[in-house]
């Protein structure tokens, strides 16, 4: 009985992986994180267009969604670390100015997207550390 139970959360924890995954490569999640890795990373905070913003807070949520999910033991930190650790990574730095405007404007919440935020210590934990020049 008790590794059936086992198996039952193996298999659902590998059903919630699978969820998130397909969700971070929906087309319209994807191309949020072009938009924030290629443009915004070029433009200054205060240039962004509308839209611009709203690719910016799709990504946001999607990883805080995400890393909510994973804080909840639903799936591995680790799959998603080696996966997506550098656009995880590379995203919360061009959006650091997006999301501490949520966090300190009219009505903010100073923990605004904290979950984007573990995620992002999580997967610099995991990461092996690269050389100033890349190396």
């Amino acid at each position: 009985m008790v590794h059936q139970v086992a198996s039952s959360q193996d298999a659902s924890r590998a059903s919630a992986a699978l969820a998130i995954v397909a969700h971070l490569q929906s087309q319209d999640v994807r191309s949020a994180r072009e938009v924030v890795r290629s443009k915004l990373r070029c433009k200054q905070f205060s240039d962004w267009t509308p839209d611009e913003r709203r690719c910016a807070s799709t990504v946001c949520a999607n990883y805080d969604v995400a890393a909510a999910l994973l804080r909840a033991d639903l799936a591995p930190v680790e799959l998603f670390a080696s996966n997506w650790g550098p656009s995880i990574r590379d995203c919360h730095d061009v959006l650091r100015p997006f999301v501490q405007e949520h966090r300190t404007g009219p009505g903010a919440d100073p923990s605004y997207w904290s979950n984007f935020d573990w995620l992002d210590d999580e997967v610099a934990r995991r990461l092996p550390t690269r050389s100033p020049t890349g190396e």
